[in-house]
């Protein structure tokens, strides 16, 4: 997977702001800034190109499995419908006709990833929603500093479209979390319970 650092004088530091999966099939150079492919949530869901600040890899991830992501990831893009969605998440909705894509998909950056990595390798490498950290409007708004991301935090309504009710704070998945995940299962092997992120844990170094 790939991040992006939050950045602008308003930004959090080492906030992540972006988490995506990177496209196996393209060859990058790890030592030389560049861009690279990447399926993520931007919005919109697709497969596209982007910058890298952070890259996180599992020692263990074999070929196999990532040929189940990428099988995963490109049903997901058949879907009819696709939306960007912060909480929950991930929402997947199955289609009536066996072997059809799902009717509709939703997800933040984040819960993306996790739900790749949730259901075609089964691993679940973040605890469940409930059990997150609460992260404040206020802190969102210095993570998610893109001005369309800031417009939608800061009107009520788009933020509900997003799930987020209210005026927070929210259980929500934030992209770092993943990137600690990794060092956590890479520290302790592929036995280890899900990452249980803490306060402060949407910084990542």
């Amino acid at each position: 997977m790939l991040g992006l650092y939050a950045t602008g004088k308003e930004a959090e530091e080492n906030a992540v702001k972006h988490i995506g999966l990177l496209v196996s099939e393209m060859c990058i150079d790890l030592g030389a800034h560049c861009d690279v492919g990447v399926y993520h949530m931007g919005p919109p869901l697709e497969k596209g190109v982007t910058s890298v600040d952070l890259l996180g890899l599992i020692t263990d991830l074999q070929h196999d499995n990532l040929i189940k992501m990428e099988q995963w990831i490109r049903e997901m893009l058949r879907s009819e419908f696709k939306d960007y969605h912060v909480r929950p998440g991930s929402i997947i909705v199955q289609s009536d006709n066996p072997g059809g894509p799902p009717t509709e998909v939703r997800f933040s950056c984040a819960g993306f990833v996790e739900r790749c990595y949730r259901d075609a390798l089964k691993w679940q490498l973040v605890v469940d929603e409930p059990s997150l950290p609460e992260v404040s409007l206020d802190k969102l708004m210095r993570i998610w500093v893109e001005p369309r991301l800031l417009r939608a935090l800061r009107i009520p309504k788009l933020r509900e479209r997003y799930g987020l009710h209210g005026d927070g704070p929210w259980r929500i998945l934030m992209p770092a979390y993943l990137f600690h995940a990794i060092r956590h299962f890479d520290a302790n092997g592929r036995s280890a319970s899900p990452y249980q992120p803490r306060d402060g844990d949407w910084q990542f170094v």
